[in-house]
């Protein structure tokens, strides 16, 4: 916080124009208490793993000594209870919780402790236990990375249960900043069929678990009553309190706190808020609220005394009240440096402040179920209507460089078209020498990844960021407008790529003061890689093949023989940039230093990261996973390099967990057009094909379903459809699989309706099907499909269409990816193009379409070329009869 809480009486203004505030005590505990439940002495293991600190096991009336000093200590919760009595512990106490036995955590046990872990065995996420150390502890701090943003978003979860947000939690979180959970419009199901009218903690527990260790987006655990479009009730305050305070245990970042609340409520949470932000809420819905009065302002000093964000809304039923509140927006920011306002105006009429809000705006998704508020819009919707103001103007982005070897690169377009950014995306793989600065002196410029890097010292960069200047490579610019002038800036991306890799599995302290090993053949190719390591506060680092020069050889050391590479402390991050000729080095340094590491019973951590982009003999990573090491690969490092890149060319967020999902495939998604109100319908009709999925699985034999396969070959002996050939599937599903898993390829047969058959052409009709044109008439399409006279090659080129809209039904962008093409080529199989057909017209345009949406724009020409050869046969036949 800027300034200071103050408990008791009005906030004061301080000279700078930042409210005072008494600052609630932060203390960085510097080691760990887990309590743990019977039979689960592994969580404990892993915890002191993610933190890079050997473990130790309490009994009862254990005493903290010195000799405990930079261990773990776990106590079982029995013997925890037993020793509590009067005693204050030194340490950040946190209890653990499996959920898996179907049992609530003990309440008495979690008030004593400062934290509550919950998670599960199978599956078991490490990332998410090292993303909650790092935040509890303090180490990591989404909020104040978010408040660098020019302007950022949330998205909020309006499921009555996170489970159905999971299947499209990646692309539903494509352009916002943060998740917000709706705790209060969950429903947790009773025996009797009921549903609680309040979800109990052990319920939301579960939800706020299941929803952490899907997205790498802070959580916003949000209570809203009923008076502000809620369904908690207010006549029990105590409740939001305790169900608040819970979720700062669960280590959420951000609470939203209702400013109706009792101020003892709100000045207790701040105090107790740990790392956890404070967003203090207003919602009125009378629509006579004016941001013009005295009551606005004074809405806002109330809630910046125990905010971090001051979050105001409004219901509105006019225009002018958009501006109204602008002024007010102006007004705050320049009286106030601190805390920010994110203003809004609710209702149709108010979504022109929805664009022109910058902090945290709520936004919305076609895939969620309901909008949590009225008039909200998408991110797309927010960039089309900025663009359209003005505010967001077309420019030329660039990928200068080594496209097609950068995973990171081939995938901007996608996301240019799903967040509906204005700019044009320009690949030059191959620049002139010397043609960088032509390129950033073009009028339209934006900004430009380039691959490989340039040199800091580039006499056209007239500021660099520090980063890039003592690595030396700038593999990103930036334009940035300084008193109205564009100006350049060369920034480094790589670096945080690599270490959000290197924090992924482990806290950041993990590595500070430790030994690091680096191997490459120059120093330009491991220079990022030391700053990220010394941004840790890595201890010596050891190089292998190089030289460090300049800011970065303070503390690196080269080895020249095998004595040195034996003598130094054992390494706990090796990264290797070594090309594949030099690879054999890898393997022996692995197998030296995990020798040594188990003679020393000192086997924590271990961290191998190889930056290699291209082919290699054999594979290091298994090697190193065999070994004990946690290993990361290039696509680790690209996926999060993408990730940061992307913030900095066009200020917007991908989730890496999207950047991994849709980079597995170079396909480019259709852009996007405005939320259509058919998309509920949607996910009606899929819901209900899935539930007749299950209990057709429940009636067919173990064993009998078909798997995803190839077709061999199609036969068309009735006329009326084809029944594709299946390899057989000899691997027996793994029990538990889900429904959605078993979904199979589309088998045409009059007599066996299938599953996945209708929800393509459900998904056609309500996600492709007129945007922005009309190929096929629907109510004529399905009448024709019932009595079996659609042309079959039509029905596969749907299919092929449709099936990257169902890509978390198949099995991920890559089956659908396989299977698009498969439809493809069936439909080219079984259509004659000789025959100038309405409807082989119609199936051009469409194949025409899947293979522009994977990325092979050249076929998708060549497909267009028959089509418009037959509209010329139509135009000409049609002269001749008239």
């Amino acid at each position: 916080m800027a300034g200071e809480i103050q408990a008791e009486g009005p906030a004061r203004v301080k000279n700078d124009g930042a409210l005072k505030m008494q600052a609630v005590a932060k203390r960085h505990q510097p080691a760990l208490l887990v309590v743990f439940g019977e039979g689960e002495e592994d969580i404990v293991q892993t915890i002191a793993d993610v933190l890079g600190q050997p473990l130790f096991l309490a009994t009862s009336g254990w005493r903290e000594g010195d000799e405990l000093d930079g261990r773990v200590v776990g106590i079982l919760n029995k013997n925890f209870m037993s020793d509590t009595e009067g005693r204050n512990y030194s340490r950040t106490v946190i209890n653990t919780h499996c959920v898996a036995g179907g049992n609530a955590p003990d309440e008495n046990l979690t008030a004593k402790c400062s934290y509550e872990y919950l998670y599960t065995r199978k599956p078991f996420f490490r990332r998410d236990v090292a993303r909650f150390l790092s935040f509890v502890l303090g180490q990591i701090d989404p909020h104040k990375d978010l408040l660098k943003k020019a302007r950022t978003t949330l998205i909020s979860t309006t499921f009555p249960n996170v489970h159905a947000a999971l299947p499209n939690l990646d692309i539903l979180s494509v352009g916002a900043d943060a998740v917000e959970l709706r705790v209060d419009l969950l429903k947790e199901p009773l025996p009797d069929g009921s549903f609680s009218s309040v979800p109990s903690l052990k319920y939301i527990g579960e939800q706020v678990m299941l929803l952490r260790q899907r997205t790498e987006l802070p959580i916003i655990f949000t209570t809203r009553c009923t008076n502000e479009n809620g369904r908690f009730p207010m006549d029990n305050p105590e409740i939001f309190y305790k169900y608040l305070h819970r979720a700062i245990q669960w280590g959420c970042e951000y609470i939203d706190v209702e400013l109706w609340l009792p101020e003892a409520i709100r000045r207790s949470l701040a105090e107790r808020k740990g790392h956890s932000t404070i967003i203090s809420a207003f919602h009125d819905f009378s629509g006579t609220f004016k941001w013009t009065s005295p009551e606005a302002q004074d809405l806002y000093r109330s809630g910046a005394v125990y905010g971090d964000v001051v979050k105001m809304i409004a219901l509105v039923t006019t225009m002018q009240e958009n501006y109204e509140l602008e002024y007010f927006r102006s007004t705050i920011q320049a009286n106030y440096t601190h805390p920010p306002l994110s203003g809004l105006n609710m209702g149709p009429m108010g979504q022109l402040s929805r664009a022109l809000n910058k902090v945290f705006t709520p936004i919305t998704h076609p895939l969620l179920p309901m909008i949590a508020a009225p008039g909200q819009m998408s991110a797309a919707e927010i960039n089309s209507a900025l663009h359209s103001m003005g505010q967001m103007p077309k420019l030329d982005k660039y990928v200068i460089g080594k496209v097609r070897s950068a995973s990171q690169v081939m995938f901007y377009e996608k996301c240019f078209n799903e967040l509906s950014l204005p700019h044009q995306l320009i690949s030059v793989e191959r620049p002139p020498r010397g043609s960088i600065e032509a390129f950033l002196r073009m009028p339209s410029f934006g900004g430009a990844y380039i691959n490989p890097p340039l040199a800091a010292s580039a006499a056209y960069l007239l500021s660099v960021s520090d980063a890039a200047k003592e690595i030396g490579q700038v593999d990103t610019v930036v334009v940035r407008s300084v008193g109205g002038q564009p100006t350049f800036v060369g920034e480094n991306a790589t670096w945080k790529g690599i270490r959000a890799t290197l924090s992924r599995d482990f806290v950041p302290s993990a590595y500070s003061g430790r030994a690091a090993l680096v191997l490459a053949s120059a120093e330009a190719d491991a220079t990022a890689a030391i700053f990220a390591l010394r941004s840790l506060r890595i201890g010596p680092v050891y190089t292998i093949g190089f030289r460090a020069h300049g800011p970065l050889a303070s503390g690196a050391e080269p080895f020249r023989d095998l004595e040195d590479v034996k003598r130094p402390e054992q390494p706990f991050v090796v990264i290797s940039a070594l090309p594949v000729e030099k690879l054999q080095l890898v393997g022996p340094l692995l197998k030296l230093y995990s020798k040594k590491a188990k003679g020393d019973g000192n086997m924590v951590g271990k961290v191998f990261v190889d930056l290699a982009n291209v082919p290699r003999k054999g594979d290091p990573l298994a090697y190193a996973t065999s070994l004990g090491w946690t290993a990361y690969s290039i696509a680790d490092v690209s996926a999060w390099t993408t990730v940061e890149t992307l913030r900095l060319l066009v200020g917007q967020n991908v989730p890496y967990d999207f950047v991994r999902l849709a980079s597995g495939r170079n396909a480019v998604p259709k852009k996007r057009g405005p939320k259509t109100d058919v998309l509920e319908a949607l996910l009606k009709r899929v819901d209900g094909l899935e539930k007749r999925l299950k209990s057709e699985n429940k009636a067919s034999p173990p064993g009998t379903g078909a798997s995803l396969q190839t077709v061999e070959n199609v036969n068309d002996t009735t006329g009326q459809g084809v029944v594709p050939k299946w390899k057989p599937d000899t691997e027996k599903q793994p029990s538990g699989t889900s429904a959605i898993a078993l979904l199979t390829e589309p088998v045409f047969n009059e007599h066996l309706p299938n599953t996945l058959s209708n929800v393509l052409l459900e998904t056609y009709f309500i996600r492709v099907h007129g945007v922005p044109y009309h190929i096929l008439d629907e109510a004529a399409t399905r009448q024709r499909l019932e009595h079996k006279q659609l042309p079959i090659h039509l029905l596969y080129a749907i299919y092929a269409v449709s099936v990257w809209y169902a890509a978390h039904l198949v099995g991920g962008y890559r089956a659908a990816g396989r299977m698009s093409q498969n439809y493809l080529l069936q439909a080219r199989k079984t259509m004659d193009t000789d025959e100038p057909t309405i409807e082989t017209l119609q199936t051009l345009l469409l194949l025409a379409q899947a293979s522009y949406a994977a990325g092979r724009g050249k076929k998708s020409y060549m497909l267009l070329s028959p089509f418009n050869d037959m509209l010329i046969h139509e135009r000409d036949e049609s002269l001749r009869t008239h």
